[in-house]
């Protein structure tokens, strides 16, 4: 049975997610689009080709864990090291400030290798750290209440951050009455962040070495090509997708309710939303009328319909 001490050692280290998973979501792509002048798409493209690095890196990383054998186990030697690429980058995130000197594509090369290596950084800890949480005990009771105790932190980590921006870095002033626009406001947030995601990170990683020992012996290697291709693409892409759609409502939520434009602009707002939504996440728009297509072809047939979901499920409704 795992102690609460453990449990509370272990969870510790997913902060540094909830605070990176906060920043990425909220604000990063505001921050690049509409405080540092990055246009809209080459932002967005940023975001996206970094989602993309990260589809890649992560069963890398878990491979790559497995087959590690050293003092410190299969997971300690990676999340040991995390914090400095994670520390490094992700305050180099939101260093750029208006006043820089740098052409369009110079600043969205800036904002795609850093947001890639915060994600690379976050997957030395993250992969490692689920695997040895699911490692650490056989009982599925207990390793449930461990990834309970570890979702709660990171999300409690999340909330204290937006907390935090909203309520004391983002502080309205004279020069700047949305607080969110001023750009002065958004390297101490990150440093801030930063520091406690290194505390996180390491405090974890060292709180939890005396654990190795009780780790399962390796069984069997996990091999990347006993996923089917196509079901792991596929799978890659509807996360990267709805990763996009997240973004993009939340610029759009940003750039609607603060800054409302003018009335004789009202009329536009629709058709902008509706433009951003199919230009950046034809997805959504493609799956929505997926599922108009199923409700009406079943709305057709004798009998009660079914639920279009349950249909493309493959499940029956009794």
């Amino acid at each position: 049975m795992l102690s609460n001490q453990f449990k509370f050692q272990y969870s510790v280290g997913a902060v540094a997610n909830g605070i990176k998973t906060d920043m990425f979501t909220f604000f990063l792509l505001f921050f690049y689009s509409r405080v540092i002048g990055l246009d809209p798409l080459l932002a967005s493209l940023a975001i996206g080709a970094a989602l993309i690095v990260d589809s890649i890196t992560d069963p890398l990383m878990g491979t790559i864990s497995d087959r590690t054998n050293t003092k410190l186990g299969r997971r300690h030697p990676y999340m040991l090291v995390s914090f400095i690429p994670v520390a490094i980058f992700y305050v180099l995130l939101f260093t750029p400030t208006p006043d820089w000197d740098i052409s369009q594509n110079q600043l969205f090369w800036w904002m795609f290798v850093c947001t890639s290596l915060t994600r690379i950084g976050m997957t030395l800890f993250e992969v490692p750290h689920r695997s040895f949480g699911a490692e650490i005990t056989k009982d599925y009771l207990e390793r449930t209440k461990l990834f309970s105790w570890r979702e709660m932190f990171a999300w409690v980590a999340g909330i204290s951050n937006a907390f935090l921006a909203y309520n004391i870095f983002f502080k309205s002033t004279s020069e700047y009455p949305f607080g969110q626009l001023n750009p002065e406001a958004y390297f101490p947030l990150a440093l801030t962040g930063a520091i406690f995601m290194v505390i996180s990170l390491l405090y974890s990683s060292l709180s939890t070495t005396d654990k190795i020992q009780n780790l399962s012996k390796k069984e069997k290697i996990f091999i990347i090509n006993e996923i089917k291709p196509f079901n792991y693409a596929a799978f890659k892409v509807r996360k990267i997708l709805k990763n996009l759609q997240k973004n993009n409502q939340i610029y759009l939520i940003e750039y609607y309710g603060n800054e409302c434009p003018a009335p004789e602009k009202q009329g536009l707002k629709f058709i902008k939303e509706i433009f951003f939504q199919l230009l950046f996440n034809p997805y959504l728009f493609f799956s929505s009328l997926r599922t108009k297509f199923f409700n009406f072809f079943l709305s057709m047939k004798k009998g009660t319909p079914k639920s279009a979901s349950y249909v493309m499920k493959g499940i029956r409704k009794n």
